[in-house]
């Protein structure tokens, strides 16, 4: 058999180098150009919580109160407030569309040691035993102890034809403050939208009202989250944030499903041995602090953490008569 001419193994060579070249370079350009994050799920907005909490490793290992779950832990949560009332350092680890089981997931995936406190935010429609995100545990995990490495890159490659749009559109649309779709976290994760730059878009704020059936099983998973803040020696806080009470008056089976919502937290409470905080029924917060149905603004989100605070104190001063009884 005829040798292989030494110039076509050197062809062949230098085409295999430049083909992974330019690959490994449509894959990073987004990164470096344009700031978007590492890749590693369907949610971008999940994305870039992971690369955050990679970028602030040191500040989460010091953060005595983690904050957790959707967006309505992301937007509705100022954690510069509860940070600067005694709570010590805060970071919210909140994302888009994240469900109870999700949430959960991630604080078993990154898990955190040594928080005091565990602050669940969320509305009706986060409650669930189901899954939604999809993202491969192992490879979360892997990329929130190390960073990223060839993982990464091979789940890039392999999400890239469905994701480059969304990535090579980041600084565009998620940079942009007047964008529901901002994403620019600020030094503890939260992205608190300012009032006089926030677009509001008229579908979102008159958002057709759906009823939601909420089943018994749905609530395991907080149950679950209850434990597993129990097993990890921190108290767990269960918030249910503001709801626009214009939107929910015309419909009287979402009323009904979001009222037997606070009903059930309330009881759970006791059974899960966690803080319940009703924010939508103790401030009634009027339209001027919305930017949606059920998102706020910053002046909304300081109004929200300030009533956490305020039961928290309630909470220790109870406990601390106990001690002393």
């Amino acid at each position: 058999m005829p040798l292989v001419p030494n110039r076509w193994l050197l062809s062949w060579a230098l085409t295999v180098t430049a083909t992974g070249t330019i690959a490994v370079g449509a894959l990073l350009a987004p990164v470096f150009l344009h700031q978007a994050p590492f890749r590693l799920s369907d949610s971008i907005s999940y994305d870039a919580k992971l690369n955050f909490i990679v970028s602030a490793k040191t500040t989460l290992l010091r953060a005595s109160t983690l904050v957790v779950g959707s967006s309505f832990a992301l937007n509705n949560i100022d954690s510069r407030t509860l940070s600067s009332e005694t709570l010590g350092e805060v970071i919210n680890l909140g994302s888009w569309g994240l469900t109870t089981t999700d949430t959960l997931r991630l604080l078993q995936i990154i898990a955190p040691r040594n928080k005091r406190y565990i602050i669940y935010a969320s509305q009706y429609s986060d409650i669930s035993s189901q899954d939604k995100l999809q993202a491969n545990p192992r490879l979360v995990g892997r990329f929130v102890s190390r960073g990223p490495g060839f993982s990464t890159l091979l789940s890039m490659f392999e999400k890239y034809p469905a994701q480059m749009g969304s990535n090579l559109a980041w600084s565009r649309e998620h940079m942009d403050p007047s964008s529901y779709k901002f994403l620019n976290f600020d030094q503890h994760g939260d992205v608190n939208y300012q009032a006089d730059q926030i677009v509001i878009n008229p579908d979102r704020w008159r958002k057709p009202a759906f009823r939601y059936e909420l089943k018994d099983e749905d609530y395991s998973a907080l149950l679950a989250l209850s434990r597993y803040c129990k097993d990890n020696n921190a108290e767990l806080i269960v918030v249910r944030t503001p709801y626009r009470d214009v939107e929910l008056n015309p419909h009287p089976a979402l009323r009904r499903t979001f009222n037997l919502h606070g009903q059930k937290l309330k009881t759970l409470s006791v059974q899960g041995h966690f803080l319940y905080v009703d924010t939508h029924q103790t401030l009634q917060l009027s339209d001027r602090y919305f930017v949606d149905i059920a998102h706020l603004n910053a002046q909304g989100a300081e109004l929200v953490s300030k009533q956490i605070i305020r039961h928290m104190r309630l909470m220790q001063q109870d406990q601390f008569a106990n001690t002393k009884s």
